[in-house]
């Protein structure tokens, strides 16, 4: 399973790579990636369930390690296309606020998801019995509504949460780059605003006269 998830994995990132130096709109590229991960996903499902893992440690492997690296990005270029269809009309201002309040959201999701941030980030492996291994959900652990909706054979109650958590570094990371373009935007933008302002194209005699005549009309 691992050496066919690798070369799938490696099919991925070609496929990505080539998108990407096809267009560089958000809302295309994410349209065709969407298209391709979805069968990528389909095909990593199809491999999944022809197997039988001899121990619970390779099930624990999958779901915690392999499969989150094929549907964060899926959750990445859903979360693009959402973002960049529903991007509000008006100037870079408006822009950028809309990218900030769609920060804030992947802040509330870390809020709420504060103790399992920790413990995946930590490496800690004393729940992974209950959180990658299908048929283990615990009522009394929060599920994914995601997880309530998916094929039961190929989703443990929290496989999806690791792949949304590497999604959300993502998205963070192309929220921040698209606001800083916008800022440098705004800033060249009054740099030669400023520049226009303060250039005078007449003499210094003509210069001098009219600040004399401006003084002398208190103005």
């Amino acid at each position: 399973m691992k050496a066919f998830s690798e070369s799938l994995k490696a099919e991925m990132e070609r496929h990505l790579k080539i998108i990407h130096s096809e267009t560089d709109e958000p809302i295309r590229y994410a349209e065709l990636a969407i298209k391709k991960l979805v069968g990528i996903l389909e095909r990593l499902k199809t491999e999944f369930l022809s197997k039988q893992f001899e121990g619970k440690s390779e099930e624990i492997d999958f779901f915690r390690n392999i499969k989150p690296q094929f549907a964060s990005w899926l959750i990445y270029y859903n979360d693009i296309y959402n973002i960049e269809t529903a991007k509000p009309f008006g100037g870079k201002k408006n822009i950028s606020k809309y990218y900030n309040a769609e920060l804030v959201k992947l802040q509330v999701f870390f809020n709420e998801n504060r103790e399992f941030y920790r413990y995946f980030r930590t490496g800690n492996r004393s729940l992974d019995s209950k959180y990658f291994r299908r048929g283990r959900q615990d009522i009394r652990h929060t599920l994914d509504s995601f997880y309530l909706q998916a094929d039961q054979r190929f989703s443990t109650s929290h496989d999806y949460r690791v792949a949304r958590i590497i999604a959300n570094d993502r998205i963070k990371a192309y929220l921040e780059t698209e606001i800083s373009r916008l800022a440098q935007k705004l800033e060249n933008k009054a740099l030669v605003s400023g520049d226009k302002a303060q250039t005078w194209t007449g003499s210094k005699v003509a210069l001098v006269e009219l600040i004399y005549a401006l003084h002398a009309e208190g103005v």
